[in-house]
């Protein structure tokens, strides 16, 4: 029996989400696993996109420390401010990732600030 179109994209969604979260800290994965029974496959890659952006973010702008997203720790999170999620709205307003410039709309930022909620929510 072959698979649905929907199965199909599941498939491909969930994969994509795992080399996502192969790049960010295992809170990330913790936090995507714990919604996954009230979540959607698609929801939740929207989420993982949001916060490899947000990750990427930290380590260009706020921790130069740290040369990947994947070495800030949930101390280094416990210890932003509502400034600095105001400074990574901003920056959603022209930024760069692997060479391409993005841009982000009002509503779109609007969806990245809920998912930053839910993961400090789950955090």
């Amino acid at each position: 029996m072959s698979e649905s179109y929907f199965d199909e994209r599941n498939i491909k969604n969930i994969e994509k989400i795992r080399d996502i979260c192969a790049e960010l800290p295992d809170c990330v994965t913790e936090f995507l696993v714990a919604i996954q029974l009230k979540t959607t496959p698609l929801t939740r890659l929207g989420y993982a996109s949001d916060l490899k952006i947000f990750f990427d973010y930290l380590a260009k702008h706020k921790y130069h420390g740290r040369k990947i997203p994947y070495d800030i720790t949930t101390n280094d999170l416990s210890a932003l401010k509502t400034y600095d999620i105001e400074l990574f709205l901003d920056y959603l307003s022209s930024y760069v990732i692997n060479g391409k410039k993005h841009k982000c709309g009002n509503v779109a930022k609007s969806r990245k600030l809920a998912t930053l909620r839910s993961f400090f929510k789950f955090l």
